[in-house]
């Protein structure tokens, strides 16, 4: 018998500076923040208004189109010093997203 233990997945994002910005290097990596997202899980957050309450002043307009998960971590959390929190500034200067997923599977074979 052969059955699946664990599987995980999980994607890396790195969110890159506009090749315009006048901070853009040809010669670095040019990473404003990047984020590790288990996938999981899957967010569904309804009506966001009333369930995120974040650290920072929102912009009262930007409720009026909805965004997601990704973008709200982005602008509100941070997670030390590869993965700060950007402004919306910051957000604005984003040029490319790279994304990189990973997938771990763990089987259990039983030859008896």
């Amino acid at each position: 018998m052969i059955r699946c233990v664990t599987m995980k997945s999980e994607a890396r994002i790195a969110y890159v500076l506009r090749e315009d910005d006048p901070d853009f290097d040809e010669d670095e990596d040019n990473y404003l923040t990047e984020r590790t997202e288990l996938l999981k899980y899957r967010y569904d957050y309804g009506e966001r208004a009333d369930r995120l309450s974040g650290e920072i002043a929102e912009p009262g307009s930007l409720w009026s189109e909805p965004h997601c998960w990704l973008f709200h971590n982005l602008y509100d959390r941070g997670y030390g010093i590869e993965s700060q929190r950007l402004s919306f500034r910051d957000c604005l200067r984003i040029g490319r997203i790279f994304i990189d997923v990973q997938v771990w599977q763990q089987y259990d074979f039983d030859i008896s």
